[in-house]
């Protein structure tokens, strides 16, 4: 059963890999926002229940909550990232927003939990969702102020702001600030990297296929026999040897059809036509050929 757990969750907690750039790009960077989030939640957790102990049930509830949503975003996002991020940005929102309200609105530290949230939404989605984001977390801060100043936030739930509390609260947003821009870097790295790899192997691909042609080539040319490269139509290309046998230049020998280089029927007495059409539909299907054929130069002869 703890085998099976464990699998589990290093299945869940390993980065995504798509064959798609865009996919695995914001893959890679919802793992490492929402591993970093959860990571240093638990921590910070730890030290604002000493510093507030009073609050360390409510403190508990949200790391939970917050690491429950982190292991379902991290298993979203192995299918489909950009409805991971959705839903992630707007888990964490909410949370944020509970964790305002039920801590003094405006007055609380966790309101700096929004330019975390504003921060990776810019990040992970782009600068829509990042003005998304500023725009709800706004709104959400002016009806907490409103219905702090109605009383409908009793001043009982504010908490006293003290030098540990804010030393507890800087230090975690500074590191979770630091997170978010050295996971961003590292992963914008890592696609460098990846870029750079499948840069050289198109390279190096390209250089063989070059010098595999390259040796084709000088065997083509260098064949002492008349070769000649046909599809179902026409000469795509001949050898030297070829022209000479035909006795005429490239351009009129290539693009020209077998049927018009043969004469009207071979030795056999069968229209060249007919049994080219034969030949021609057994080679393209599969079958090996092994045949004589009797062709005139270009001169007629």
């Amino acid at each position: 059963m703890l085998t099976a757990l464990a699998t589990a969750t290093r299945r869940v907690l390993a980065p995504p890999e798509f064959p798609d750039f865009q996919r695995d790009y914001r893959a890679r960077l919802l793992h490492v926002a929402v591993t970093g989030t959860v990571l240093l939640l638990w921590p910070m957790l730890v030290l604002l229940s000493l510093t507030h102990p009073g609050t360390a049930v409510r403190q508990a509830f949200f790391a939970v909550v917050v690491t429950l949503a982190g292991f379902g975003a991290l298993w979203i996002n192995r299918r489909n990232p950009r409805l991971a991020i959705a839903l992630s940005l707007s888990a964490f929102w909410l949370v944020v927003t509970a964790a305002v309200a039920t801590s003094g609105g405006i007055r609380s530290p966790s309101v700096l939990g929004y330019l975390i949230l504003n921060g990776w939404a810019g990040i992970l989605a782009g600068w829509s969702a990042c003005v998304a984001t500023i725009a709800f977390s706004t709104t959400a801060l002016a009806l907490m102020a409103w219905a702090s100043a109605a009383g409908t936030l009793p001043v009982s739930r504010i908490e006293p702001a003290t030098a540990g509390g804010l030393i507890v609260w800087t230090l975690t947003y500074m590191l979770q600030s630091a997170w978010m821009v050295v996971g961003a870097s590292r992963t914008v790295r890592y696609f460098a990297r990846q870029r750079d790899m499948e840069l050289n192997r198109r390279h190096d691909a390209e250089r063989m296929l070059s010098e595999s042609e390259r040796k084709f080539r000088t065997l083509f040319d260098s064949a002492q026999d008349a070769i000649l490269l046909v599809d179902e139509r026409s000469i795509l290309d001949c050898n030297p040897a070829a022209l000479r046998m035909f006795g005429g230049e490239r351009d009129r020998v290539a693009g020209s059809s077998l049927v018009r280089l043969s004469p009207a029927s071979q030795p056999g007495g069968r229209a060249s036509a007919e049994q080219a059409g034969e030949l021609a539909d057994r080679a393209l299907s599969g079958t090996s050929q092994s045949f004589d054929w009797q062709f005139k130069r270009l001169d007629g002869t």
